[in-house]
Protein backbone atom coordinates (compact mmCIF):
# COMPACT_ATOMS: atom_id res chain seq x y z
CA UNK A 1 0.00 0.00 0.00
CA UNK A 2 1.21 3.55 -0.33
CA UNK A 3 1.62 6.23 1.98
CA UNK A 4 4.08 4.81 4.35
CA UNK A 5 1.81 2.27 5.37
CA UNK A 6 2.43 -1.29 4.35
CA UNK A 7 -0.41 -3.71 5.16
CA UNK A 8 -0.47 -7.43 4.43
CA UNK A 9 -4.20 -9.16 3.80
CA UNK A 10 -5.21 -12.25 4.26
CA UNK A 11 -8.22 -14.42 5.27
CA UNK A 12 -9.51 -17.26 7.36
CA UNK A 13 -10.37 -21.14 6.04
CA UNK A 14 -13.69 -22.49 7.68
CA UNK A 15 -13.52 -25.25 10.06
CA UNK A 16 -16.81 -27.23 8.71
CA UNK A 17 -14.83 -27.12 4.60
CA UNK A 18 -12.32 -30.08 4.23
CA UNK A 19 -8.73 -28.89 4.60
CA UNK A 20 -6.85 -28.78 1.00
CA UNK A 21 -10.15 -28.00 -0.84
CA UNK A 22 -10.62 -24.63 1.30
CA UNK A 23 -7.57 -23.74 1.24
CA UNK A 24 -7.33 -24.04 -3.01
CA UNK A 25 -9.97 -21.86 -2.86
CA UNK A 26 -8.54 -19.32 -0.69
CA UNK A 27 -5.16 -19.31 -2.25
CA UNK A 28 -7.15 -17.72 -5.50
CA UNK A 29 -7.82 -14.45 -3.48
CA UNK A 30 -5.03 -12.21 -4.38
CA UNK A 31 -3.97 -12.62 -0.49
CA UNK A 32 -0.49 -12.26 1.07
CA UNK A 33 -1.14 -15.30 3.74
CA UNK A 34 -3.54 -17.62 5.25
CA UNK A 35 -5.14 -17.64 8.78
CA UNK A 36 -5.17 -21.06 9.76
CA UNK A 37 -8.01 -21.84 12.60
CA UNK A 38 -6.69 -24.87 13.71
CA UNK A 39 -10.18 -26.18 14.65
CA UNK A 40 -12.73 -29.05 14.97
CA UNK A 41 -13.73 -30.52 12.60
CA UNK A 42 -11.84 -30.61 9.66
CA UNK A 43 -8.62 -28.07 10.76
CA UNK A 44 -8.20 -29.96 14.03
CA UNK A 45 -4.45 -30.32 15.44
CA UNK A 46 -4.14 -34.14 14.53
CA UNK A 47 -5.38 -33.54 10.89
CA UNK A 48 -3.22 -30.20 10.54
CA UNK A 49 -0.83 -32.59 11.73
CA UNK A 50 -1.24 -35.50 9.26
CA UNK A 51 -1.29 -32.68 6.26
CA UNK A 52 1.94 -30.66 7.38
CA UNK A 53 3.90 -31.63 4.28
CA UNK A 54 1.16 -31.26 2.15
CA UNK A 55 0.45 -27.72 3.77
CA UNK A 56 4.54 -26.90 3.60
CA UNK A 57 4.46 -27.75 0.03
CA UNK A 58 0.90 -26.28 -0.54
CA UNK A 59 2.25 -23.22 0.94
CA UNK A 60 5.90 -22.88 -1.21
CA UNK A 61 4.11 -23.31 -4.61
CA UNK A 62 1.36 -20.62 -3.89
CA UNK A 63 3.80 -18.05 -2.35
CA UNK A 64 2.14 -18.06 0.80
CA UNK A 65 2.56 -16.89 4.24
CA UNK A 66 0.65 -18.87 7.43
CA UNK A 67 -0.53 -17.34 10.61
CA UNK A 68 -2.48 -19.50 13.16
CA UNK A 69 -5.94 -19.18 14.81
CA UNK A 70 -7.25 -21.29 17.86
CA UNK A 71 -10.93 -22.06 18.96
CA UNK A 72 -12.85 -19.42 20.43
CA UNK A 73 -14.05 -21.78 22.79
CA UNK A 74 -10.87 -23.58 24.24
CA UNK A 75 -11.62 -23.60 27.91
CA UNK A 76 -8.39 -21.80 29.03
CA UNK A 77 -9.82 -20.40 32.04
CA UNK A 78 -12.24 -23.14 33.35
CA UNK A 79 -11.99 -22.99 36.85
CA UNK A 80 -12.25 -26.98 36.63
CA UNK A 81 -8.52 -27.54 36.85
CA UNK A 82 -8.08 -30.35 35.08
CA UNK A 83 -10.79 -28.72 32.17
CA UNK A 84 -8.38 -25.62 31.99
CA UNK A 85 -4.93 -27.88 31.89
CA UNK A 86 -6.64 -30.09 28.90
CA UNK A 87 -7.30 -26.71 27.29
CA UNK A 88 -3.79 -25.54 27.88
CA UNK A 89 -2.23 -28.98 26.32
CA UNK A 90 -4.06 -28.21 23.13
CA UNK A 91 -2.97 -24.76 23.22
CA UNK A 92 0.73 -26.19 23.62
CA UNK A 93 0.64 -28.63 20.80
CA UNK A 94 -1.17 -25.42 18.55
CA UNK A 95 1.77 -23.28 19.50
CA UNK A 96 4.21 -26.33 18.09
CA UNK A 97 2.58 -26.45 14.63
CA UNK A 98 2.40 -22.93 14.85
CA UNK A 99 6.67 -23.56 14.99
CA UNK A 100 6.70 -26.24 12.72
CA UNK A 101 4.77 -24.29 10.62
CA UNK A 102 7.18 -20.97 10.49
CA UNK A 103 4.19 -19.29 11.55
CA UNK A 104 5.45 -16.50 14.26
CA UNK A 105 1.81 -15.45 15.69
CA UNK A 106 -0.49 -17.51 17.29
CA UNK A 107 -3.80 -15.99 18.41
CA UNK A 108 -6.24 -17.28 21.79
CA UNK A 109 -9.48 -15.95 22.89
CA UNK A 110 -10.51 -15.52 26.73
CA UNK A 111 -12.58 -17.68 27.94
CA UNK A 112 -15.68 -15.98 29.32
CA UNK A 113 -18.90 -17.73 28.94
CA UNK A 114 -21.85 -16.07 30.56
CA UNK A 115 -21.81 -18.45 33.70
CA UNK A 116 -18.50 -17.54 34.34
CA UNK A 117 -19.21 -13.73 34.08
CA UNK A 118 -22.51 -13.08 35.09
CA UNK A 119 -21.81 -11.70 38.54
CA UNK A 120 -18.88 -9.46 40.20
CA UNK A 121 -17.03 -12.37 42.05
CA UNK A 122 -16.96 -14.65 38.96
CA UNK A 123 -15.96 -11.45 36.44
CA UNK A 124 -12.73 -11.37 38.56
CA UNK A 125 -12.02 -15.41 39.07
CA UNK A 126 -12.46 -15.18 34.47
CA UNK A 127 -10.46 -12.44 34.69
CA UNK A 128 -7.76 -13.98 36.94
CA UNK A 129 -7.75 -17.51 35.25
CA UNK A 130 -7.15 -15.93 31.75
CA UNK A 131 -4.22 -14.07 32.99
CA UNK A 132 -2.83 -17.30 34.44
CA UNK A 133 -3.15 -19.08 31.72
CA UNK A 134 -1.68 -16.60 29.34
CA UNK A 135 1.15 -16.05 30.83
CA UNK A 136 1.44 -20.25 30.49
CA UNK A 137 0.56 -20.15 26.73
CA UNK A 138 3.37 -16.69 25.98
CA UNK A 139 5.88 -19.12 27.79
CA UNK A 140 5.19 -21.94 26.00
CA UNK A 141 5.67 -19.78 23.00
CA UNK A 142 8.63 -17.86 24.12
CA UNK A 143 10.01 -21.58 24.16
CA UNK A 144 9.74 -22.18 20.09
CA UNK A 145 10.15 -19.03 18.82
CA UNK A 146 6.34 -17.89 18.11
CA UNK A 147 4.43 -14.83 20.08
CA UNK A 148 1.38 -15.29 21.18
CA UNK A 149 -1.48 -13.27 21.13
CA UNK A 150 -4.73 -12.63 22.48
CA UNK A 151 -8.34 -11.30 20.69
CA UNK A 152 -10.28 -8.89 22.04
CA UNK A 153 -13.58 -10.56 22.12
CA UNK A 154 -15.90 -8.05 23.75
CA UNK A 155 -18.43 -10.17 25.82
CA UNK A 156 -18.76 -11.34 29.06
CA UNK A 157 -15.63 -10.49 31.68
CA UNK A 158 -13.50 -8.86 28.90
CA UNK A 159 -16.72 -6.66 27.31
CA UNK A 160 -14.68 -3.43 27.43
CA UNK A 161 -11.56 -1.71 26.28
CA UNK A 162 -10.57 -1.73 30.08
CA UNK A 163 -11.22 -5.41 31.00
CA UNK A 164 -8.98 -6.31 28.07
CA UNK A 165 -6.46 -3.68 29.48
CA UNK A 166 -5.94 -5.52 32.56
CA UNK A 167 -5.27 -8.41 30.46
CA UNK A 168 -2.29 -7.36 28.52
CA UNK A 169 -1.41 -5.51 31.70
CA UNK A 170 -0.82 -8.54 34.02
CA UNK A 171 0.38 -10.32 30.72
CA UNK A 172 3.44 -7.89 29.65
CA UNK A 173 4.88 -10.16 26.86
CA UNK A 174 1.02 -10.94 25.38
CA UNK A 175 0.60 -8.95 22.33
CA UNK A 176 -3.32 -8.27 20.34
CA UNK A 177 -5.09 -9.38 17.84
CA UNK A 178 -7.40 -6.26 17.48
CA UNK A 179 -10.39 -7.79 15.76
CA UNK A 180 -12.04 -4.00 14.51
CA UNK A 181 -15.94 -6.03 14.16
CA UNK A 182 -15.58 -6.89 17.44
CA UNK A 183 -14.33 -3.34 18.99
CA UNK A 184 -17.34 -1.54 17.10
CA UNK A 185 -19.76 -3.70 19.28
CA UNK A 186 -21.95 -1.64 22.38
CA UNK A 187 -20.06 1.16 21.82
CA UNK A 188 -19.36 2.20 18.46
CA UNK A 189 -16.82 4.73 16.96
CA UNK A 190 -16.20 6.10 20.19
CA UNK A 191 -14.89 2.34 21.52
CA UNK A 192 -13.27 1.31 18.26
CA UNK A 193 -11.23 4.87 19.25
CA UNK A 194 -10.48 3.53 22.82
CA UNK A 195 -8.99 0.52 21.73
CA UNK A 196 -6.77 2.17 19.33
CA UNK A 197 -5.76 5.19 22.06
CA UNK A 198 -5.31 2.87 24.92
CA UNK A 199 -3.99 -0.35 23.99
CA UNK A 200 -2.74 0.93 19.97
CA UNK A 201 1.06 -0.20 21.04
CA UNK A 202 0.33 -3.52 21.85
CA UNK A 203 -1.63 -4.30 18.02
CA UNK A 204 0.64 -7.15 16.53
CA UNK A 205 -2.54 -8.43 14.17
CA UNK A 206 -5.22 -6.98 12.95
CA UNK A 207 -8.73 -8.81 11.80
CA UNK A 208 -11.38 -6.98 10.18
CA UNK A 209 -15.54 -7.73 8.81
CA UNK A 210 -18.24 -5.69 9.67
CA UNK A 211 -21.41 -5.67 11.65
CA UNK A 212 -24.33 -3.13 12.70
CA UNK A 213 -23.31 -2.58 16.17
CA UNK A 214 -25.77 -5.00 17.63
CA UNK A 215 -24.48 -8.48 16.77
CA UNK A 216 -21.04 -10.25 15.87
CA UNK A 217 -22.25 -10.78 12.50
CA UNK A 218 -19.01 -11.16 10.36
CA UNK A 219 -20.24 -9.31 7.40
CA UNK A 220 -18.30 -8.72 4.19
CA UNK A 221 -16.28 -5.11 4.56
CA UNK A 222 -18.66 -2.19 3.57
CA UNK A 223 -21.87 -4.36 4.20
CA UNK A 224 -22.47 -2.52 7.97
CA UNK A 225 -22.01 0.44 10.10
CA UNK A 226 -18.03 0.25 10.68
CA UNK A 227 -16.49 3.76 10.06
CA UNK A 228 -13.55 1.96 7.66
CA UNK A 229 -12.36 5.31 6.68
CA UNK A 230 -11.49 5.84 10.24
CA UNK A 231 -9.95 2.94 11.10
CA UNK A 232 -7.67 3.32 7.90
CA UNK A 233 -6.77 6.49 9.65
CA UNK A 234 -6.77 4.89 13.29
CA UNK A 235 -3.77 2.19 11.61
CA UNK A 236 -1.92 5.27 10.53
CA UNK A 237 -1.68 6.96 13.60
CA UNK A 238 -0.66 3.85 15.34
CA UNK A 239 1.33 3.10 12.69
CA UNK A 240 0.28 0.12 12.04
CA UNK A 241 2.32 -1.87 9.37
CA UNK A 242 1.48 -5.89 9.57
CA UNK A 243 -1.06 -8.58 8.95
CA UNK A 244 -5.16 -7.85 8.36
CA UNK A 245 -6.91 -10.80 8.03
CA UNK A 246 -10.30 -10.58 6.62
CA UNK A 247 -12.95 -12.75 8.73
CA UNK A 248 -16.19 -12.08 6.86
CA UNK A 249 -18.25 -15.58 6.87
CA UNK A 250 -19.24 -15.95 3.58
CA UNK A 251 -20.14 -19.04 1.39
CA UNK A 252 -19.40 -17.16 -1.66
CA UNK A 253 -15.55 -16.26 -1.50
CA UNK A 254 -15.44 -13.41 -3.73
CA UNK A 255 -16.71 -11.71 -1.11
CA UNK A 256 -13.36 -11.58 0.41
CA UNK A 257 -11.25 -10.27 -2.69
CA UNK A 258 -14.60 -7.54 -2.35
CA UNK A 259 -13.49 -7.33 1.19
CA UNK A 260 -9.90 -6.40 -0.04
CA UNK A 261 -10.73 -4.18 -2.77
CA UNK A 262 -13.11 -1.92 -0.33
CA UNK A 263 -10.12 -1.59 2.38
CA UNK A 264 -7.93 -0.12 0.13
CA UNK A 265 -10.43 1.60 -1.23
CA UNK A 266 -11.17 3.66 1.97
CA UNK A 267 -7.35 3.56 2.61
CA UNK A 268 -7.02 5.45 -0.64
CA UNK A 269 -9.93 7.63 -0.09
CA UNK A 270 -8.55 8.24 3.54
CA UNK A 271 -5.05 9.33 2.20
CA UNK A 272 -6.66 11.32 -0.40
CA UNK A 273 -8.37 13.86 2.34
CA UNK A 274 -5.22 13.70 4.13
CA UNK A 275 -3.26 15.41 1.05
CA UNK A 276 -6.12 17.94 0.47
Amino acid sequence: MSGGLQLSFGAMNNPEKRLKSDLNLLADLDLEYIELTVEWPESRPELVRENLPWLADFLAERGLGILIHTPWYLEIASPYAPVREGALSIGRDIIELAAELDSPLVTFHPYTPGWLSGTSKRRVEARRLNASSMSSLVEMGSEVGVQVLVENVDHGAFSSVSDLAFLLNEVPHLGLTLDIGHAFLGGGEDKLRSYFDKLGERVLHVHVHDNFGRGDDHLPVGAGRVPWRKVGELLASLPYEGTVTIEAHVQDREYLRFSRERLLAYWRRWLSAEEE
